[in-house]
């Protein structure tokens, strides 16, 4: 009776995670890149609902030698989804800690020509000590795999087969020609989660901070804010409340109690996220 309710609860709980989120990421994996591979992804049959789901696991170092070490990831957006498609990122604040892994849903209805297409998993990347030309500026992920020795592969692709036909064989020779441009590439590649980034130009200053610290951002649009301080490791330190002004806004922060290290503030309003890294002396 025991193992019965033991294992009722374990189901309970698993269906529980299910239902809160889009999609589960596959937590078997333990090296880095994107799962499954390429060649067992789902292939959407033109004119009918699809799913897929991607696992995403972050890596831990990246450059020669493992140079740097990856703080998190920011995961931003995916280019060239055929049109129809949307996507989901979980966690739900799309921040991928070292080594942690995610997931990324992918569904819908598309009418593109059959074939493949290969998309672009966007992030923001965060190391210690920060990396050059890539420390918080969105990249491809495949790029930033391309700095580690040996190399990480986050290529991925989807395709589409004709109703009631077959999916082709999927080509992952790099730079291929059989690749194809989805027709609303740029327009309708938008993440459910993360329609237009409303908040931008996150400064911190200054940085290190002893003390006191100022926030700077630019918004698009009045609204109330949520802002959070959380450290490296992901714990939230802090969390309060502002009223932002479309355009320039400025909030004053006492950083006296928090500890020597390296932390994380983000500019969040439910559809919207920005996010900056400091740390205290």
């Amino acid at each position: 009776m025991k193992k019965i309710i033991i294992t009722l609860y374990v189901l309970t709980s698993f269906a529980l995670i299910s239902m809160a989120q889009d999609c589960v990421p596959d937590f078997t994996v333990t090296s880095a890149g994107v799962y499954p591979a390429p060649s067992g992804a789902v292939c959407f049959e033109q004119a009918t609902e699809g799913t897929m789901v991607i696992t995403v696991k972050n890596f831990t170092t990246a450059g020669p030698g493992g140079a740097f070490t990856i703080d998190s990831v920011f995961i931003d957006s995916i280019t060239n989804l055929p049109c129809g498609l949307k996507y989901s990122v979980f966690p739900n604040n799309k921040r991928l800690l070292t080594g942690e892994a995610g997931c990324i849903r992918v569904h819908g209805i598309t009418n593109e020509p059959a074939g493949q297409y290969q998309v672009k998993i966007y992030g923001k990347v965060y190391g210690t000590p920060d990396i050059p030309g890539y420390e918080g500026t969105s990249a491809a992920l495949d790029v930033l795999g391309l700095l580690n020795t040996p190399p990480l592969d986050y290529r991925y692709w989807v395709r589409v087969k004709p109703t009631g036909g077959a999916c082709a064989t999927l080509d992952v020779t790099p730079g291929s020609t059989v690749n194809k441009i989805a027709s609303c590439k740029g327009i309708d590649n938008t993440s459910v989660n993360d329609i237009n980034n409303v908040y931008t130009n996150l400064v911190v200053s200054p940085n290190p901070v002893m003390n006191n610290m100022t926030i700077s951002f630019d918004a698009d649009k009045s609204s109330d804010v949520t802002y959070t301080i959380s450290s490296i490791a992901g714990q939230l330190i802090s969390k309060s409340t502002y009223t932002a002004v479309n355009g320039s806004n400025t909030i004053e922060i006492d950083a006296t109690n928090l500890s020597t290290g390296t932390y994380f503030i983000s500019i969040v309003d439910g559809s919207s996220t920005v996010t900056k890294k400091f740390v205290k002396n």
